[in-house]
């Protein structure tokens, strides 16, 4: 179907490196081969999850992952993202939708090491040469067939913008 093509390119796109717990149950009834039944858990341990190359990676990914036959949920997983810490948890909707609820804090310091800030020069017109400081976000994504929904919310309390006027910014 259109939706299991999309998952796996989905799947495709996106990379994990580390290690981790699988446990799973798969019931295949020799009398009913058509109703095998899989459900199990994965746990994360300091995993590295590459989500492409246009959203930043997520490091230090720690939690566990329930997944059956049917759905994926996922409570309470853990990872750096942004610079700050993020917490995840998604579920699997009966009319096929998932939904990932995230809520972390972004540290704009924290993105690009003390060393590789340094050579940053005048001329290159990297954003982090005006924007530090941290603020607590919120996101909701939604994935439906080849549909994507994501809503980010931040007051920006607490980042600070160098920019020109009208675009300068305390904390």
């Amino acid at each position: 179907s259109n939706g299991d093509s999309y998952a796996s390119s989905l799947a495709n796109d996106i990379g994990f490196t580390g290690n981790g717990k699988l446990l799973f149950k798969l019931d295949i009834p020799l009398n009913r081969p058509g109703d095998i039944k899989l459900a199990g858990t994965y746990q994360f341990l300091d995993n590295q999850i590459d989500l492409g190359k246009r959203i930043p990676n997520l490091g230090k990914v720690n939690g566990v992952l329930t997944f059956s036959d049917s759905k994926i949920e996922s409570e309470n997983i853990t990872a750096q993202f942004l610079g700050g810490t993020v917490a995840v948890s998604s579920t699997s909707m009966p009319s096929g939708v998932i939904r990932l609820s995230a809520t972390g804090k972004a540290n704009l310091d924290n993105l690009i090491p003390p060393a590789q800030s340094r050579n940053i020069g005048p001329s290159q017109s990297s954003w982090t040469r005006y924007l530090s400081g941290g603020a607590d976000w919120r996101a909701v994504i939604q994935i439906h067939n080849k549909l994507v929904d994501v809503s980010v919310d931040s007051s920006l309390q607490g980042i600070t913008s160098n920019l020109p006027e009208p675009f300068s910014k305390a904390a």
